[in-house]
């Protein structure tokens, strides 16, 4: 039975399509990096016709979700209102005011202060993920452009020449220091005048990965908040497209 995704679900990909169909062709190939049940996959298929092949990678095994607890956390002190799809970004750069953003990198490099021990996704939970993932990319009715990877990142970074994805969309990381790093990895694999995207921006954690990430690396393609927390920019491309 097919199942509507795009029009049904507010996910972190609901915004996406508008950029990607932008890109104005029908044979694109584009990456999802943590997958969890597949539904901003299935958003992402039903709302972009012109995509040729969407790799989804997940590893599919038990994992401790700092970004949650972050966001706990600031919601406990009302830090912020949250439910916004736009960023406070005068309120992030506060907390590290006294900081130059190479002394914010390290700290957040070095130091993650997990409070839980437990897993926020277990063994038994990720399997019964992995398998609501295939129901889903199979009532989506795109799965045949569906290539799931159960494997980790840097398993499948081995297979992937760089200039190849018309678009990434980011959304594994659980700490700066992964999305950092995934940014450092997987950017490379981005084609110039394709699409980086990914999730949790207003998470300070994240903003710092991806501010910092721009910075170091003197990129300053113009960047778009859209949808539901995700963060979004042209590879090459200063002035962002169509004058938006």
């Amino acid at each position: 039975m097919f199942k509507e995704f795009y029009f049904n679900h507010q996910t972190s990909t609901t915004g996406l399509p508008f950029f990607i169909n932008k890109l104005n062709r029908d044979d694109l190939v584009g990456l999802e990096l943590g997958v969890l049940l597949g539904i901003c996959a299935c958003t992402l298929l039903q709302g972009c016709p012109t995509i040729k092949r969407l790799d989804l990678v997940d590893a599919y095994s038990p994992y401790y979700d700092y970004i949650e607890e972050e966001h706990e956390k600031y919601e406990r002190r009302k830090y912020r209102k949250y439910g916004s799809a736009y960023v406070y970004e005068e309120d992030i750069k506060h907390l590290f005011h006294d900081l130059t953003p190479e002394e914010v990198h390290d700290l957040f490099m070095e130091n993650v202060n997990i409070e839980n021990n437990e897993f926020f996704c277990d063994e038994d939970q990720c399997k019964d993920n992995l398998k609501d993932t295939k129901s889903n990319l199979f009532i989506s009715g795109f799965a045949e452009k569906a290539k799931l990877h159960v494997m980790s990142s840097d398993e499948f970074l081995k297979q992937v020449p760089d200039d190849y994805y018309d678009f990434i969309f980011l959304d594994a990381h659980c700490t700066y220091k992964q999305l950092y790093e995934d940014l450092e990895k997987w950017v490379p694999k981005v084609k110039n005048g394709g699409i980086v995207a990914g999730h949790d921006y207003s998470m300070p954690s994240s903003w710092w990965a991806v501010h910092n990430y721009r910075k170091f690396n003197n990129i300053e393609d113009k960047l778009y908040k859209c949808h539901n927390d995700a963060f979004v920019w042209y590879k090459g491309i200063k002035n962002g497209i169509m004058g938006l």
